[in-house]
């Protein structure tokens, strides 16, 4: 089963690879949220300790690659327009084999979509490129031996591969592909916020959904791995707890790892809440409803609340928009704002409604608690 479906037809079958993951299904295109909260009151019956994983070992790519490549699902027009661009500008740095152009346009597929979800977040840089154009070139190579099209493990086609790796080499040359890699970042510059956008809210709905968190060798900051032996790479513990990569706390990954801290304390503050506690769907109203998800965890009068974002690429700006979140609010039942829950009213939780435009000021998500005797 695994070989030929997932080491075999999820390298062939690319049309977005963010969802040709272990376990997952291609052919099925995302879950509404509805759905969402249906699995999530069925876990929380039938198991409630059971893992919540979304980067392990055997991960084709890491969770954060692939919130960045679901974007492209958002900008299909925009995303047809650039990749025409790109193979126009690109053809050049192919090579002819048995008279046909190296690599094929599938390998070509699902590297930009793999330069879309692992690009360097500070750009293509002198300091940076060399080690990056090694991991793409090692990683397109391994895609194609499994694919088994035009090479494989067995009988490895060394023209072939060498071509790949050209390719990969010639398209993050300064030299030969200055008007790609300008091209390329100015593209990535539209949707790459409301990718991490999209592991901010991934992130938060694994830690406070029922079941046990498992987080991942690294991926308490900004993770880029690839399949193994990608995602074997040491981690970087002098980073985690001394210092970070700049002095932007989005790019250095800092805001994932602040969310990670604060949910994992909350846990820690109130176990029972996320173990045991009441699993409450929360709706939204207003002009972007559609693009929110939010529960609460309920026990015994501690509450806790999480409100993610969804589809929001078009919103622009996607950190610190208030405007795009106008008159739209989160409806709390009556038991998770009352005076019995001892929320007092200059809290989140002293009227009916959560605002948006309150909640989202900084980063389209957001997580409240409220425990019983404190304020």
């Amino acid at each position: 089963m695994a070989k030929a479906l997932e080491d075999t037809a999820f390298y062939r079958f690319n049309r977005l690879v963010s969802l040709n993951e272990v376990g997952g299904d291609p052919g099925k295109f995302g879950t509404g949220v509805d759905e969402f909260h249906r699995q999530n009151r069925t876990r929380l019956k039938s198991w409630p300790m059971a893992l919540l994983a979304s980067s392990t070992h055997d991960t084709k790519r890491s969770e954060d690659v692939r919130a960045r490549i679901s974007v492209l699902s958002e900008v299909p027009n925009e995303w047809r327009a650039a990749l025409n661009r790109w193979t126009r500008l690109n053809r050049k740095l192919k090579s002819m084999i048995d008279g046909a152009l190296a690599p094929h346009r599938a390998d070509d597929y699902v590297l930009y979509q793999t330069l879309i979800g692992t690009w360097p977040l500070e750009g293509l840089t002198n300091a940076n490129r060399d080690r990056y154009q090694q991991r793409i070139s090692d990683y397109i190579v391994k895609v194609a031996r499994e694919a088994s099209r035009f090479t494989n493990w067995v009988n490895p086609d060394e023209a072939y591969e060498a071509a790949l790796s050209g390719f990969v080499s010639g398209l993050m040359d300064p030299r030969r592909s200055r008007i790609f890699i300008k091209d390329f970042e100015e593209f990535l510059a539209t949707i790459r916020d409301a990718g991490l956008a999209n592991s901010l809210t991934q992130q938060l709905l694994k830690l406070t959904s029922p079941g046990v968190p498992d987080i991942y060798q690294g991926t308490e900051f900004w993770d880029d791995s690839l399949v193994d032996p990608d995602n074997r790479r040491a981690v970087d513990f002098d980073l985690r707890t001394t210092g970070k990569k700049s002095d932007d706390d989005l790019l250095s990954g800092q805001a994932k790892l602040a969310l990670t801290r604060a949910v994992l304390s909350a846990r820690r503050e109130r176990p029972d809440v996320f173990s045991r506690g009441e699993y409450i769907a929360l709706s939204a109203t207003g002009p972007e409803a559609d693009s929110v998800v939010a529960f609460a965890r309920a026990f015994e009068g501690d509450v806790a609340i999480s409100v993610g974002s969804r589809l929001i690429q078009r919103s622009g700006d996607v950190f610190g928009n208030t405007e795009f979140w106008k008159a739209t609010v989160v409806e709390l039942p009556e038991p998770l704002f009352s005076s019995e829950s001892d929320a007092g009213e200059d809290t989140p939780f002293g009227s009916s409604t959560l605002e948006l435009t309150r909640l989202f000021e900084k980063a389209p998500i957001a997580f409240l608690k409220s425990w019983k005797g404190t304020t």
